[in-house]
């Protein structure tokens, strides 16, 4: 048999092979081939296919060069090798050479045409192109208006456009299509969520959990649409089956926290940040939210140990050692604040917190003077800031400035009219100032926003209980 007759006999063996799908084989009998008759592009060509399907895309990609160097003009060796170059990232080789092989007619039925084409908008949307996109995606729908994925495809490229009603066309069309795919109902979950239809979009999602009820994911998209609608319970109770599937589904233990401490059961709440911190350790937005559950718990040495590790992840932050300024003022350690704050305002001098840290710091060091200097820095910086203004005051009262102190706390109350310490310091400020009628109407009002709140101006100028019953304050009808 000559080589020639054998090299044909090994090629045919490999085609076999290659129709069932047994790649390794087929590479095998081409290989025998190419020994045979060295380097004939259609051989050169099938090895390099049977080694994409195998995953090695960058040895495909070799023997598709070398084909190529052999027939230069054949239009869908240049559509292979761009399929390997995309499996490996190289997007916009792949586009270039994709593009390549239309310039030169690449041949085929029209459903085969519109795959490469559906392949040239994906690379296309994935690099960011979308107009682009769509329009090589609106031509492989005119060859094939049946297949599903380029429906969904151009569903999902309208939808990061905003353009919600094209998106919702093609989502609907690849539904009728293939009813059975999960990903088309999860994308119009999506886009049905940024219109507004949380209801509908609820739908959507559990329909994706009916087909796929062992997916984490699925779960967790349905927790968030449960959410969306302030249901609660079933919010939870997604996240939770969610992390049956996977413990470490990092997004279904951050909502479960979130979810936990919206409906007031803090402990929980912190249980499941505690169990997100031990997926990703290094992950700054679970810790913070660690330090704000035990702040609200006032549990603030534990905060302080928080929001020290959030310092440790991103150690330039200014909010984050702003942060631990805060904790440690809480703490009763007011040098470390100090030194925390003064940290935290080299790195931004244009964070107001860190001069509100600096001056409560300061304050409880009984230097008020600092303490002025550094709230009003505060308030330059954020003028609308209702507690630094409410401590700007305090300042000013400890040093007996009255009049600065009330055209301070007077600034807090405009700020946040329902602050209680506001009213309870301005009507303070007033008394010392001399003004009794006045300091009587912020008591008054007080007692309004907050039956409950007792400060010093309730301390001050609480009347006796009288058998007549209450009276009207002065100046009040």
């Amino acid at each position: 048999m000559t080589r020639w007759l054998k090299a044909r006999w090994f090629a045919y063996l490999g085609r076999r092979k290659w129709r069932s799908e047994q790649w390794h084989s087929a590479l095998g009998y081409f290989r025998e081939a190419d020994a045979q008759e060295p380097n004939k592009a259609r051989t050169l060509a099938s090895m390099g296919w049977c080694l994409y399907k195998l995953g090695e895309h960058e040895a495909a990609i070799g023997f598709y060069q070398r084909a190529i160097e052999k027939e230069p003009n054949w239009a869908i060796l240049h559509a292979y090798r761009a399929a390997a170059l995309a499996e490996l990232g190289r997007m916009k080789e792949a586009v270039e050479e994709l593009r390549r092989a239309f310039r030169m007619d690449l041949a085929g039925k029209a459903d085969y045409l519109a795959w490469w084409r559906n392949r040239l908008g994906t690379w296309l949307k994935d690099l960011g192109d979308h107009e682009e996109a769509i329009e090589e995606l609106k031509l492989a729908v005119q060859l094939n208006p049946s297949e599903p994925a380029t429906h969904y495809t151009l569903g999902t490229t309208y939808s990061q456009l905003q353009r919600y009603d094209m998106s919702l066309e093609h989502l609907q069309e690849a539904i009728k299509l293939d009813p059975s795919w999960a990903n088309n109902y999860a994308e119009l979950g999506i886009v049905l969520g940024e219109i507004g239809e949380f209801d509908k979009a609820l739908d959507a999602y559990r329909k994706v959990v009916k087909l796929r009820p062992n997916e984490a994911l699925a779960h967790y998209n349905l927790g968030t649409a449960y959410g969306r609608l302030g249901r609660r319970d079933e919010e939870m109770d997604e996240y939770s089956k969610a992390l049956d599937i996977d413990p470490k589904h990092s997004g279904a233990l951050n909502n479960l926290a979130i979810a936990y401490s919206q409906a007031g059961q803090r402990a929980l709440s912190i249980e499941t940040w505690n169990r997100a911190i031990e997926v990703a350790p290094d992950r700054k937005a679970a810790y913070t939210s660690l330090a704000l559950e035990y702040e609200r718990m006032e549990r603030y040495q534990e905060a302080l140990v928080a929001a020290r590790e959030v310092e440790r992840i991103v150690p330039t932050d200014a909010i984050a050692v702003a942060n631990v300024a805060v904790f440690l003022n809480r703490v009763g350690s007011f040098d470390e604040a100090l030194q925390k704050a003064r940290e935290s305002i080299r790195l931004d001098p244009t964070y107001p917190d860190g001069y509100s840290n600096a001056g409560f710091a300061l304050q409880q060091m009984n230097d008020h003077e600092s303490a002025i200097l550094e709230y009003v820095k505060a308030v330059e910086l954020k003028p609308a800031n209702p507690k630094t203004l409410v401590n700007l005051g305090d300042a000013y009262l400890q040093l007996a400035r009255h009049q600065e102190a009330i055209r301070a706390l007077n600034r807090a109350v405009e700020s946040d009219p329902a602050l209680p310490n506001a009213h309870d310091l301005l009507g303070k400020a007033h008394l010392m100032g001399g003004d009794r009628e006045s300091a009587m109407q912020e008591l008054y009002l007080l007692q309004r926003l907050d039956p409950e709140f007792k400060g010093e101006l309730h301390k001050l100028l609480a009347p006796e209980p009288s058998p007549a019953g209450p009276q009207s304050p002065p100046g009040l009808v």
